[in-house]
């Protein structure tokens, strides 16, 4: 369960507890107090705690993200930014690479490289300096990676 999820179920298993309750003691003419009630609600409401799924922080791992391109000749690339949108530099050279920093696990970028004259391109995404993925072709050359 999502932690937002987790709360509305911890919310509702507690005021269905107390209905309960009340419910019992009017039917039945229990003599429930207060006590009992509250005892009863915070044990259920810890056992519907116990099983929501624990967030292990895992959105916080930081990834650096670094493309890398190679031609001949002047090529435009097209690559995911740090935002999740794509960016077109134009007119650039093999020296051209661009990184970020992101914690965005799970998202999928994506590196086009397009010359400019029809010659060979090729290029590469690393995810925190390992060659995740490598593509080359002649005039054009794409490739995704989905960041773990």
């Amino acid at each position: 369960m999502s932690p937002r999820s987790c709360g509305i179920a911890l919310l509702l298993n507690g005021i269905l507890c107390i209905k309960l309750l009340f419910m019992l003691t009017k039917y039945l003419s229990l003599a429930v107090n207060i006590k009992k009630i509250v005892s009863l609600t915070i044990v259920s409401s810890a056992l519907w705690l116990s099983s929501c799924k624990k967030n292990d922080g895992e959105q916080f791992i930081q990834h650096t993200i670094q493309y890398h391109i190679s031609s001949s000749s002047p090529m435009n690339a097209t690559y995911t930014d740090l935002d999740g949108t794509l960016k077109t530099a134009s007119n650039v050279t093999s020296s051209w690479t661009y990184s970020f920093t992101t914690t965005a696990s799970g998202t999928i970028v994506q590196l086009t490289i397009d010359s400019t004259n029809g010659s060979n391109v090729a290029g590469s995404i690393d995810i925190d300096g390992q060659q995740a993925v490598q593509n080359s072709s002649t005039g054009s050359t794409s490739m995704t990676v989905q960041i773990p």
